[in-house]
Parts: structure tokens; sequence; C-alpha cells
């Protein structure tokens, strides 16, 4: 009964953190993990690391890992993360640091959109998210919460922000199941302009090592909705090679729905959830991984806007 009343407050979580008409900040949209960009956005659920800080902190007591990665719009804007996660207390523990630097033309964060990060601007802009988060098993079920500071600044104008993700996933046969509720927190003011956060509500199933010859093959499918009730899915694969033990070559690709106009009709970010560029649905990316050092890379094209670019390392 406890479980179905978490479940049903995390569906719901969105309408509970109030209605306005424009959310952000981007840091809190954009894929937090190399390996998630390579795969449409969705988040691997079987083998997670540190970086699960970002996607479901119920995952935070498996494969203790320090990483960071760099991602570059077109060399218009840079968005960093950093994030760390060790075994603490009978579960988990996870640190994460993300970073956004870019400059826009933008008046307000209301109007600061995707597309931001591929042009230049007069104005100077950045985000700066820091989140620490605990996970703990009980019985077959893997619980988590998380709590973040979100900052946002433009032009002078700053504010800060509080806010919490909830998280739960469960082994069910050979799928792993989760369900996550993220940024769930107040509203920022800056310059006289209100921003929502950027809450949302993922339910993923992911599989792995599904041998096919000298091949590992995995997937992931996740359905997120948005906080202006756009409901988006997203498929990912990835097969993997190992020629040698311990030394392993991985190929990503994924897929995800896009919008051609606004998501929401309306308001004045709601072109923030447009995706210009007609290859911006199919993203992909590898990675190298030896004894305890992992290369990765993603790549995603904005089409005529330019391409967006990550490369991360981890360790474990």
């Amino acid at each position: 009964m406890t479980g179905r009343l978490v479940l049903a407050l995390l569906v719901a979580a969105p309408s509970l953190a109030g209605q306005t008409e424009a959310y952000g900040p981007l840091s809190l949209e954009l894929p937090a993990s190399t390996r998630a960009m390579a795969m449409g956005g969705v988040f691997q659920l079987t083998t997670p690391g540190s970086d699960a800080i970002f996607f479901n902190p119920s995952l935070l007591s498996e494969n203790p890992q320090f990483g960071i990665t760099t991602t570059t719009f077109d060399r218009q804007a840079t968005f960093l993360t950093m994030s760390a996660s060790t075994g603490w207390w009978g579960g988990g523990v996870g640190v994460g640091v993300q970073t956004l630097s870019y400059t826009t033309d933008a008046a307000t964060v209301q109007e600061i959109a995707e597309a931001t990060l591929l042009t230049s601007g007069a104005r100077a802009a950045s985000e700066l998210i820091a989140t620490v988060g605990y996970s703990r098993s009980f019985g077959d079920v893997d619980w988590g919460v998380s709590a973040k500071t979100v900052e946002q600044r433009l032009a002078g104008s700053k504010d800060l922000a509080g806010a919490v993700d909830l998280g739960v996933a469960v082994q069910v046969g050979r799928f792993r199941i989760g369900l996550a509720a993220q940024n769930l927190g107040t509203d920022l003011d800056v310059g006289g302009s209100t921003l929502g956060l950027a809450n949302r509500v993922t339910a993923g199933a992911s599989f792995q090592r599904w041998v096919v010859g000298p091949f590992d093959l995995g997937a992931s499918a996740a359905v997120s909705r948005e906080a202006d009730g756009t409901v988006i899915p997203a498929l990912g694969g990835e097969i993997a090679w190992w020629p040698v033990v311990g030394r392993t070559f991985t190929g990503w690709i994924g897929i995800r729905r896009v919008e051609d106009g606004p998501a929401n009709g309306e308001g004045p970010r709601a072109e923030a959830h447009s995706h210009p560029g007609g290859g911006r649905a199919v993203t992909f990316g590898g990675a190298f991984h030896g004894d305890a050092l992992g290369i990765e890379y993603a790549f995603q094209d904005f089409g005529a806007l330019g391409d967006a670019h990550r490369v991360g390392i981890n360790w474990r």
C-alpha cells in the first residue's frame, strides 16, 4: 500500500510543484551524461555510475565511480558535469555538479531557449546546479532521494532555488524498471522574471548483457512527462565488444520524439522545447573502457544551427 502511495505521488509531482508558463534552467533539461546523450536522452538503469545522481537517486548504491564530462554547443556554449558516488551507511551516497555558460540576446530568463546555446549574444548567462543524494535498498526495491541548489544568472541578475529528486527502481527478471520525479522545488526570480523549475517525471526500463555471438546487446526505453505537460518517449540501444578481457568497445544510438514547433503552442518560453533541425531526433556515440578507466563520446545534431559534442572520462 505504501509503495502505491509513493508511486502515485511521483506521478502527480509536476502538478504539485505549481503551474507557471516558463520553465528552466536549461541545465535541468539537457542530458547530464555522455551515455544518456548518445542514447536519445535515456539513462541505462542496469549499469548506473555516479551520473545516476542526475537521473534517478535510487541507483547510487551501485558501481562507485567518479566522472567528468564536457559538452560544447557549436563553440558557443559549454556544459560541464562532475559526479562521484560510493557506498555509505548501508547504501550509497553521491554528489554532482552541473555548470552551463553561454551568451544570449534574451532580455529575460523566460526567453532563453535551447537554441540559445548554438548562437552568440550580447548578455552573459550562466547556471550552476549542485546535488547530493542518498539511496538504500529495502527488500527488492531501491529507494533514493537527492537535494539540490539551482542558480541562474543573466546580465548581472541572479537567483537561487532549492529542489529535491525522488527515485525508485526494481529488478523484474532481466529488466530493471525505474521511476523518478525530478526538480521539485521553488521558482527562480531573475531580474523581475519568474522561471519555474523544469520538473519532470520519468518512467524507464532497461536490459543489458544479452549475448549474441561476440557482442553484448542492451537497450533502454523511457517516457518523460515534462513540466509543461509534454510527453516525450525515447529509446536507446547499445552494442559492446571485448576483444580481450578488460578492454571493451561500445557503440550507442538513440532516438526520441521531437517537436517541429512550440511544445505548448504558447508562452514566452515554449520555444525552448522546439527542436530545430531534422537530425535532432537521432543521437549516437561510443566508448572505450579499459579496466577502471572509461573514455566516452556523444554527438547530437541541431541541423542548420550546429552540433553538440560531448566527451567524458570516468574512473571506477
